[in-house]
């Protein structure tokens, strides 16, 4: 799997783990299941990131994302082998 899709998906299920947890156990505790608000983290963000990625697996890369020095990466300029 390409390194840039682990550093856009990884962040978001973690953020998205912690509030479903949150969720869970206010549920737990109240005993009657809540209104799923992660719902409202969870879409609009994964929506954006399935847009990124569909973008970028189609498109170039992704130019947005900061990169990072490559010690195995050519020289600007320099077509990849």
């Amino acid at each position: 799997m390409a390194h840039w899709l682990v550093e856009i998906w990884v962040p978001y299920l973690s953020v998205v783990a912690i509030v479903v947890t949150i969720w869970a156990a206010a549920s737990l505790f109240s005993r009657e299941l809540l209104y799923l608000w992660p719902g409202w983290v969870a879409g609009p963000l994964g929506v954006v990131l399935l847009a990124r990625t569909l973008a970028g697996l189609v498109g170039p890369g992704f130019p947005s994302l900061p990169k990072k020095n490559n010690p195995h990466a050519p020289p600007p300029g320099c077509a990849p082998a």
